[in-house]
């Protein structure tokens, strides 16, 4: 079992409290699952990705994978446990809606963007909350299955013309005349 962190390495990302919540995972004993990191370094990384250089434990259960192709992650979602999206903010939150396109569960911190995004669907997390975190991945790793069913059968992704449909009322909204 596994589960996928698909971002660059950034500090807005929060990768931090996940590689966290990883060594608490680890700590409870068992197998712990593996960890999928899927993304692009940037120059504030070295500092991000340090717990794996310092904790062995850790390597074993951690990959980096810094380039991947659509098929390689539409492969690697369809087969993970959950996604991982502990952003502490975000534009839109494009893999939360990938994964759970493909019905894949999805573990996200509990942003407006991620909600807009995904609904009732993923399991939100506080982002700073590493207990929570630690808790949810722990659940995903014994209810997946039943996660995916429920994604398959009731997500519907927002697509570009309802986007711009309701982009183009908020603007017409915006523009006329507040009435006294």
């Amino acid at each position: 079992p596994y589960f996928v962190f698909c971002s660059a390495i950034e500090q807005r990302k929060n990768l931090s409290i996940v590689l966290e919540a990883w060594k608490q995972r680890i700590a409870l004993g068992g197998q712990a699952p593996m960890l999928v990191i899927v993304g692009r370094r940037t120059d504030k990384s070295d500092e991000i990705l340090r717990p794996l250089n310092e904790n062995a434990s850790l390597r074993k259960c951690v990959i980096e994978v810094e380039r991947l192709s659509n098929a390689g992650l539409a492969t690697l979602f369809r087969n993970a446990r959950a996604l991982l999206s502990p952003s502490w903010y975000e534009g839109f939150g494009l893999p939360v809606a990938e994964a759970l396109s493909s019905g894949t569960p999805v573990i996200a911190s509990d942003i407006e963007a991620h909600r807009e995004v995904g609904g009732p669907f993923p399991t939100y997390v506080s982002p700073d909350n590493c207990n929570g975190w630690v808790h949810a991945v722990v659940q995903h790793e014994v209810d997946s299955e039943m996660r995916r069913l429920s994604l398959r059968v009731g997500y519907k992704p927002r697509n570009w013309r309802t986007y711009f449909e309701e982009m183009t009322s908020f603007i017409e909204d915006l523009s006329r005349p507040a009435s006294s």
